[in-house]
């Protein structure tokens, strides 16, 4: 991190980039997920299509 962010404090220069990537991949998973969730009552709407669908 020392070579991207060469004025940041030195613990954050003593970050792993590989502890940053997977901060920021979480942070942006659990981003998605909470504007992308379906209610409660739209899945069980869609169960009994799947079954036939299925069938």
């Amino acid at each position: 991190m020392a070579t991207i962010l060469p004025k940041a404090p030195h613990f954050i220069q003593d970050l792993d980039i590989g502890i940053v990537a997977i901060t920021f991949n979480l942070i942006v998973m659990l981003a998605v997920s909470a504007f992308t969730r379906k209610d409660q009552q739209a899945i069980q709407e869609e169960e009994p299509v799947k079954r036939i669908i299925t069938s």
